[in-house]
């Protein structure tokens, strides 16, 4: 005879799955944190992807690699680019 949990799993919050999703509360994200900021990985393809936010808005844009280090540059790269295009703007 096996006892049922002592914590029903819609109370464990953020609970990673045996899969790649990740369970938060009731819904399943596909999409999965990284150790950066700003830097997310779409957990079906494995692709990582910035998100930022441009002109006030929250923007996801794929950085079309699947290697992490990649990922890294290629984001500061585009941070960079975003930070030139909103002096132009103000100034």
């Amino acid at each position: 005879m096996t006892n049922p949990p002592l914590i029903p799993r819609s109370d464990t919050g953020c609970v990673k799955d045996d899969s790649t999703r990740v369970r938060t509360g009731n819904v399943e994200s596909p999409w999965q944190k990284t150790s950066s900021a700003n830097l997310i990985r779409y957990a079906s393809s494995g692709c990582y992807f910035a998100r930022i936010k441009i002109g006030g808005k929250l923007i996801r844009q794929s950085l079309k690699t699947k290697v992490l280090a990649v990922a890294k540059l290629k984001l500061s790269d585009l941070e960079k680019r975003n930070a030139d295009i909103g002096k132009e703007g103000s100034g």
